[in-house]
């Protein structure tokens, strides 16, 4: 399961801000994962799902305590895929097709 996790781990962020389908973006997420090294991101999942579910554990605190650890999980995620993905290079914009 973290295997898979890990190596598609920026499959949500590459089909919004790339705009690939699926199955691209499940391909781009491998690439992006192994060319930094499996290790780092594996470390990383293991973290964010430790932060996810450790709430969980915790009878009625738990819940409430979810609502402020779940957005930090996100938000490392996101800060991984954004220090991997070169922003200095300019996306290239889908050409837009108007009806006809």
């Amino acid at each position: 399961g973290f295997l898979l996790m890990t190596l598609w781990l920026f499959v949500y962020f590459l089909i919004v801000d790339r705009q690939e389908g699926v199955i691209a973006s499940l391909s781009s997420s491998q690439q992006l994962v192994t060319r930094s090294g499996f290790g780092n991101y594996l470390l990383l999942v293991i973290i964010v799902s430790a932060i996810s579910m450790a709430p969980s554990a915790i009878p009625y605190v738990g819940f409430i305590l979810g609502w402020f650890l779940m957005p930090i999980a996100w938000l490392l995620e996101a800060s991984a895929y954004l220090q991997e993905v070169d922003e200095k290079q300019p996306m290239k914009p889908k050409p837009h097709s108007y009806p006809s």
